[in-house]
């Protein structure tokens, strides 16, 4: 494993961490520790990771992903702070918006295209290579337990389910749509659903931020959230 900081400050932590304080003051960013150094940091860490070792258990968890995406908040923010401007959010924001308009706020249906659905593929994919990659970084503790718990709990299980969808062109539930929502970002989504029903982006939001809460209540359904969303979006036509 190598270890990568992104900070001084975290290259400094790092070191403290495994008890070595010699010119702390000096050490950058991109400072290279050993296999020792590494290896001790592990084994510090051991007792506080984040994710479930029971691939059972991990795979349940995917269930109870909007009742406890709370919980692991710095973990997601840790992953959108290492994929500021990445090409996939376009690609995963307008897959978004076709969940959405389906049959409701578009002009005409979305037909399957595999060639389009594969775009979508590969910018899933991207996102979650670069979730993965955020592993290789030093994060203080509590980061790093609840990005561990994002990463095992929930996105392994998630995106492989998602992955499956896509390609069969299957529909989204609930916590599979807030998900990937998380991961790409509403401001991604509500810009590429403005341009696919033709309304200001501004007027989307308002109504966005009207009903999301919704999307979080177990028993309220994606189909409903969007025919609710169609239903506020209808109105501003």
């Amino acid at each position: 494993m190598g270890l990568k900081f992104r900070h001084d400050a975290d290259a400094q932590a790092f070191l403290v961490e495994i008890g070595i304080f010699e010119n702390i003051s000096e050490i950058k960013k991109d400072y290279k520790p050993n296999e020792n150094q590494v290896e001790e940091f592990i084994k510090s860490r051991s007792g506080y990771t984040g994710g479930s070792k029971d691939i059972d258990k991990s795979n349940a968890q995917k269930k109870n992903w909007r009742k406890n995406k709370g919980k692991i908040k710095r973990g997601i923010k840790a992953f959108h702070k290492s994929v500021a401007g990445k090409k996939f959010h376009r690609n995963m924001g307008r897959f978004l918006a076709t969940r959405i308009t389906r049959d409701k706020l578009a002009d005409r249906n979305e037909s399957f295209s595999i060639l389009e659905n594969m775009e979508y593929i590969k910018a899933l994919n991207s996102a979650k290579q670069q979730l993965y990659i955020e592993l290789d970084y030093f994060h203080a503790l509590t980061e790093q337990a609840q990005l561990e718990s994002l990463v095992i709990n929930y996105a392994i299980p998630l995106f492989r389910d998602i992955e499956h969808k896509m390609v069969f062109n299957e529909e989204l539930d609930s916590n599979e749509f807030d998900f990937l929502v998380e991961m790409t970002g509403k401001d991604s989504l509500l810009l590429e659903l403005s341009n696919l029903i033709d309304i200001n982006v501004e007027k989307i939001s308002e109504v966005w931020k009207s009903i999301i809460d919704k999307l979080n209540e177990e028993d309220f359904t994606l189909e409903q959230f969007n025919e609710e969303f169609a239903k506020k979006v209808g109105m501003l036509k």
